[in-house]
């Protein structure tokens, strides 16, 4: 069994100090749980390797949506926004299409639909380009150092990078977000027919945690965003509160199954604390 590491972090001074700890059996390449609250860390691996984010990059584009739009706005779809590579997450967004920024909210968060996330970054950025700029400086706000975002999606680039401890750090900022929250602690949602669009679409949140008819289920789960590409491996951010605490737990290079194995050992060992 490989040995792991309790990471404290004072959020006042941003000093990192470690301390040995009890192994835990972490399949994930990198992983953190950190108490919402207090920004204390109370697990970490590898918590400042830079990894891929993939989808959950869709975090912090869904924290700026909310920061800067009101969910009843509407989105006018450029072709910009929905050309995205060939095998990666959509809701068939058509150029010209007119979507609420709630409605892309969900799409993004549950569905993980990349035109979605491209559509908001354009409508709260005016390029996606700027919105990159955008998201890298919201991010240094909250306290990141080692993570560079260039698109809103998450879809793979050498430049788009992140780390657990930050990606921890977003996610705590977004938890704060009652508008965030509603979307990113769905499990499900109707999107309606709109424009070239003819009919309902049920969408569900692929993190199972939230689901009640999957074994993954667990009731403490308030949120979560998954992602996957090949070069991400499985990944998942996770929000869970049990009497009145709330904890944060993000994993990076992990498996399909690992990510929640390895989320379920972080969260009892946070909460059993």
């Amino acid at each position: 069994m490989l040995a792991v590491w309790i990471v404290i972090a004072s959020t006042l001074s941003g000093a990192i100090s470690v301390a040995a700890a009890p192994a835990l059996d972490i399949v994930s390449s990198s992983a953190i749980l950190m108490d919402a609250d207090t920004g204390e860390v109370l697990y970490g691996k590898n918590i400042s390797q830079k990894m891929y984010p993939a989808s959950i990059t869709k975090i912090l584009t869904g924290l700026l949506a909310m920061e800067i739009c009101h969910s009843d706005e509407f989105i006018t779809v450029s072709a910009s926004a929905v050309k995205i590579p060939r095998g990666y997450a959509h809701i068939a967004l058509t150029a010209g299409d007119k979507i609420s920024v709630g409605n892309a909210m969900y799409a993004a968060m549950l569905a993980s639909a990349n035109d979605a996330a491209n559509a908001l970054a354009e409508h709260v950025g005016g390029t996606q380009e700027e919105f990159s700029d955008l998201m890298n400086k919201r991010a240094e706000e909250i306290g990141t150092q080692n993570s560079n975002f260039v698109n809103a999606s998450g879809i793979p680039s050498k430049n788009h990078y992140t780390t657990a401890y930050d990606m921890a750090l977003i996610t705590r900022e977004a938890s704060q977000n009652e508008a965030f929250m509603r979307y990113f602690g769905a499990s499900s949602y109707i999107l309606p027919a709109f424009n070239l669009q003819t009919q309902e679409t049920e969408i569900i949140n692929y993190q199972f945690m939230l689901q009640e008819d999957k074994e993954e289920y667990n009731s403490d789960v308030i949120g979560g965003k998954i992602g996957y590409t090949g070069q991400a491996g499985h990944i998942m951010s996770t929000v869970a509160q049990r009497n009145g605490r709330t904890l944060i737990c993000v994993v990076l290079g992990s498996t399909r199954d690992g990510k929640y194995s390895d989320t379920q050992m972080l969260l009892d060992y946070g909460f059993d604390m």
